[in-house]
């Protein structure tokens, strides 16, 4: 039920952005917790479990994508001194929801980039809504979960 609802939620996304968009888009944005020299999120312990998650607990997804190591050791954050033209790229392409508390981190896997979004609780009642998206070496989105 999950996956259809996600597949579903995906889809009227995909139906709302431009024909030419190859970037993932969430209407919104922040950014403010990024500095003027600042170009790639930090590491953060939610969003990176978001990740292992997909590589422990979703092993069609990976399959899908021909990933067939459930391996979590080589996944590599983003960073300023490495990456800072890809952390750019999905900046400009990006656009997350202002609504805090959130988390986002950009990672690395082989010849895949993972999108890892965390928008904690509002309330003691109210459910975690984490979100991945993966994109190719290209920057073309391969899959979107939880969006």
């Amino acid at each position: 039920m999950r996956v259809l609802v996600m597949a579903a939620g995906f889809a009227l996304l995909a139906a709302a952005l431009p024909p030419s968009t190859r970037g993932f888009a969430i209407r919104g944005s922040a950014w403010s917790d990024l500095t003027d020299t600042t170009v790639c999120p930090l590491d953060r312990p939610d969003a990176r479990r978001v990740v292992a998650d997909f590589f422990t607990k979703t092993p069609n997804d990976r399959t899908d994508l021909g990933i067939a190591l459930a391996d979590t050791a080589n996944v590599r954050v983003l960073t300023d001194s490495t990456d800072a033209a890809a952390c750019q790229w999905f900046r400009a392409e990006i656009t997350l929801s202002a609504e805090p508390p959130r988390d986002w981190v950009f990672y690395k896997v082989g010849a895949f980039y993972f999108i890892s979004i965390v928008h904690a609780p509002q309330c003691n009642l109210c459910l975690r809504h984490d979100g991945l998206a993966i994109f190719d070496s290209t920057f073309t989105l391969r899959k979107a979960l939880g969006m």
